[in-house]
């Protein structure tokens, strides 16, 4: 997965300081009597925000300290550890351009090498959403080399030495990293971890993060929301940032918020940096659960069209009186929106008379809607607005 640099400003301001300092250049600071220290920086905190050095912030660490381990306790009994094992083929050696595999085979491999499937082992984490033993986790956990994993076993906590619990694959969603698996067998006494709202999640607020790192079995970490939005290549979600630590084996365990509501699956982190990871959204993933139960696979809406966002310099070219909606540059032939009239240039303003600001609101739209029911698009076409009955088709499988 790559990820991009990000450039440091904070380190250009140095620089910048020290050339001045070497070319002996005279850089002049505001003294006492050109501007008060009232004149520099505040120091009212606004009632609403709570400050170390306010004296009326009554901050209670017992309370605290007692809402984590409430937590703790209330939330763990629904996380599991997971572990598969999967046979994958070897890997056939590189073949020169000219002779025969079974010839570079024999003078550049040992003839008699074992060449049977090897076994690959995995671990990760997942939490049980009811209890008729539906557990969710990443579809990269419980899939490997193309295929599902051949055993999967599942350990609750306090069941460390045991072997665990036999589990199977329901479906798996790989554009979203979402898998279902259920328990092969029932389970009495199972508790299930709510669901909560994603789309409440604020940038700041209190997470925990129970899973299975590095086989540590049930460890909870702590951390934030660090950001909303955010766009993990080849994957479709709008992912939360959080500085809880994830590690390898936290893979699809939960991001819990306080009230003890699962926010996010675990997924990803950037392995650059200390604190950068990632959790698909629970409502992201609550579609793709609620497909995988009833059909075991998961069926996108699609319109069949090319688009891209609009910025000043088409929408300038195009004459368009703003840059409300999305470009159509592209219209595939026999597909939904060629059948419904809809042509390249027109500008998609609503869906369903839902605006449309973005390619990825579009596309967070389209695919929501059910095949083959009809959805009202409304373009901008030469100065006017025009409503096409567009049916829903299914989006093509993505390799």
């Amino acid at each position: 997965m790559r990820f991009t640099d990000v450039k440091k400003p904070a380190y250009i301001l140095a620089a910048s300081v020290a050339v001045l300092a070497a070319s002996n250049a005279h850089v002049s600071w505001p003294t006492r009597s050109q501007a008060a220290q009232g004149d520099l920086w505040t120091t009212q905190a606004p009632s609403s925000t709570v400050s170390n050095t306010n004296p009326n912030v009554d901050i209670n660490v017992a309370k605290l300290n007692q809402a984590f381990t409430d937590l703790a306790k209330r939330m763990s009994p629904t996380v599991v550890n997971i572990y598969t094992k999967t046979a994958v083929n070897r890997q056939r050696a590189p073949q020169f351009r000219g002779m025969p595999q079974d010839d570079f085979e024999f003078f550049f491999r040992r003839p008699f090498e074992d060449r049977s499937p090897r076994e690959a082992q995995a671990l990760g984490s997942g939490f049980v959403i009811n209890t008729e033993g539906y557990i969710v986790t990443n579809a990269h956990v419980v899939r490997m080399a193309g295929k599902n994993a051949d055993e999967i076993m599942v350990k609750f906590i306090g069941e460390d030495s045991s072997k665990g619990h036999a589990a199977k694959v329901v479906g798996v969603d790989e554009q979203t990293d979402v898998a279902l698996l259920k328990l092969v067998e029932h389970k009495e006494g199972l508790k299930a971890a709510p669901l909560g709202d994603s789309d409440k999640a604020n940038v700041g607020e209190w997470v925990v993060a129970i899973g299975n790192p590095y086989g540590h079995t049930h460890t909870l970490t702590q951390g934030i929301v660090s950001a909303v939005g955010r766009s993990l290549e080849g994957l479709r979600a709008d992912f939360i940032q959080t500085s809880a630590s994830i590690n390898p084996g936290n893979s699809g365990g939960p991001l819990i918020n306080m009230a003890g509501e699962v926010v996010g699956i675990n997924t990803a982190i950037d392995p650059r940096a200390q604190g950068i990871g990632f959790a698909v959204p629970i409502n992201s993933a609550k579609n793709v659960i609620s497909q995988l139960v009833t059909t075991g696979r998961v069926a996108r809406g699609f319109l069949g069209i090319g688009i891209q966002d609009l910025n000043d310099e088409i929408a300038g070219y195009m004459k368009l009186p703003n840059q409300e909606g999305v470009l159509v540059r592209e219209v595939m032939p026999n597909q939904p929106a060629a059948l419904a009239g809809m042509e390249t240039y027109d500008v998609i303003r609503k869906i369903n008379g839902q605006e449309v600001r973005s390619t990825k609101d579009l596309y967070k739209s389209i695919e929501k809607l059910p095949i083959g029911q009809t959805a009202e698009v409304e373009v901008f076409r030469n100065n006017d607005l025009k409503r096409l009955k567009v049916q829903i088709g299914e989006s093509p499988a993505r390799s």
